[in-house]
């Protein structure tokens, strides 16, 4: 009787000090399938970085259907900031509802679109003050056990907004991942001669147009994965038949949002797997 009791007592003790254990916080990257548009979600613990907020439409905001539902769904009680790539509806469209939200969210977008009239249209409209805003150059910084590196294209009035994509490189201890926002190939080029960021995972530039993922970009990138995020059967046909055969031949493995749903990437183990 005396050592079913002890017996007891000991598994109660374990089960007490598994509960109060500290556990290690996640560090993922969360590709979020928001249809035609794009919203990336860097995690760790309960706190995130967003790179773009997904489409908003007449009809339908994904910020407010889709974005921040998932936040919520994958734990995330705290939004630091959210990185604009470029001021596509398809990409920032979101942010009014993420912003509702997750209010302290500090918004940060390239110096190139400071005077952009879409973009200071954008944040007009999400009722969020222009001064606040981080405007960035390029540089790095540490977020929960996670690096950033930023590279912003230079940006002139010809310059298409695609061209000034924010380009972000995040590394974690176990695994890295480039996203280039809409980037197009003659703009990848440029990336790669000043930075020379090879990762593990590439965020296909522009939804996988044949106007990004250049076979040179692919070839310094060295990435064995590859992430599309695209609409279901959308009218820009994304992504292309071209883009996927450079993926094929430079060895990336393709997926796609619009037929694998969430994807998340793991920095600590390096694996990717589907979303819940």
């Amino acid at each position: 009787m005396k050592h079913r009791l002890l017996t007891a007592a000991i598994v109660c003790l374990l089960l007490l000090a598994w509960g109060f254990w500290p556990r290690p916080a996640i560090r993922r990257a969360i590709f979020l399938a928001v249809g035609q548009g794009d919203c990336t979600v860097i995690q760790s613990g309960d706190t995130a970085i967003l790179i773009d907020t997904g489409p908003k439409r007449a009809r339908d905001d994904a910020g407010e259907r889709l974005v921040v539902p998932k936040l919520r769904k994958y734990g995330i009680n705290r939004v630091e900031r959210i990185i604009l790539t470029h001021p596509d509806g398809d990409h920032v469209g979101g942010t009014g509802a993420v912003l509702a939200r997750y209010p302290s969210a500090k918004l940060v977008a390239s110096s190139g679109f400071e005077g952009n009239d879409q973009m200071v249209a954008w944040i007009q409209s999400w009722r969020a003050q222009l001064k606040d805003v981080q405007w960035l150059t390029s540089g790095a910084f540490d977020f929960g056990g996670l690096r950033f590196d930023i590279w912003c294209p230079s940006v002139s009035a010809a310059t298409p907004d695609n061209d000034g994509s924010v380009c972000t490189r995040v590394a974690g201890s176990k695994g890295s991942l480039v996203i280039t926002g809409d980037l197009s190939g003659d703009r990848e080029a440029e990336l790669i001669a000043v930075t020379g960021w090879r990762s593990d995972i590439l965020k296909v530039g522009h939804h996988g147009s044949k106007s990004s993922s250049s076979a040179q970009f692919l070839a310094a990138i060295q990435a064995r994965a590859g992430i599309i995020s695209c609409g279901r059967e959308n009218s820009y046909r994304h992504p292309h038949p071209e883009t996927l055969k450079r993926l094929e031949d430079a060895g990336i493995r393709a997926f796609r949002t619009d037929t694998d749903g969430d994807l998340i990437y793991d920095f600590d183990t390096g694996r990717l797997t589907k979303g819940d």
